[in-house]
């Protein structure tokens, strides 16, 4: 019977390993953000390396931060690679480079900077429509899914972030 049992939780941890599930390895979440914070925002392709833009005049709600940040950490890459039909934005970088270009250009990362460390999440604007990149496929097995996925913003994070994303872009552009 002891032989069964483990040889049962060695077969579904070896499924569960081989399909992606995540059913022993929960996804890192913001619960709060306490204390003072300082938010920053980079804008580019390379966001993550470039100056951050200076908005003093941009109020900053941390607990829409917290939900736009969990927002983005929902989307399991191994998961969509599965299920691309529930992305809302397929770009291919060989068959649509100008499109992808564009995408990848207006790339703002928002970092919340604490006492405690800092959190960030990028952001990407497409035909007035802010996205979360989920994930990139390759093409050689499968060359019609080859290409960059994106998830759209939820209606309530849309809502409060797109102005300042917005005001963002221009500030940066000018």
């Amino acid at each position: 019977m002891k032989k069964t049992l483990t040889l049962f939780f060695a077969l579904v941890t070896m499924l569960c390993l081989l399909t992606g599930c995540r059913l022993f390895t929960p996804r890192h979440r913001l619960l709060s953000i306490k204390g003072d914070i300082e938010c920053r925002f980079h804008v580019s392709e390379n966001a993550k390396y470039d100056k951050p833009v200076d908005f003093n005049d941009v109020p900053f709600d941390k607990d829409k931060f917290v939900k736009l940040y969990n927002e983005d950490r929902s989307y399991d890459a191994d998961y969509m690679t599965h299920h691309l039909d529930k992305c809302d934005l397929k770009l291919d970088p060989v068959t649509e480079l100008e499109e992808y270009m564009k995408v990848n250009n207006t790339e703002v990362m928002i970092t919340a900077v604490t006492q405690d460390g800092q959190e960030s999440v990028s952001v990407f604007k497409y035909n007035s429509k802010w996205y979360f990149f989920v994930l990139n496929m390759g093409g050689r097995s499968k060359p019609e899914v080859r290409g960059s996925y994106y998830k759209e913003l939820s209606k309530e994070m849309a809502e409060y972030w797109s102005p300042i994303l917005d005001k963002v872009l221009m500030t940066e552009g000018s």
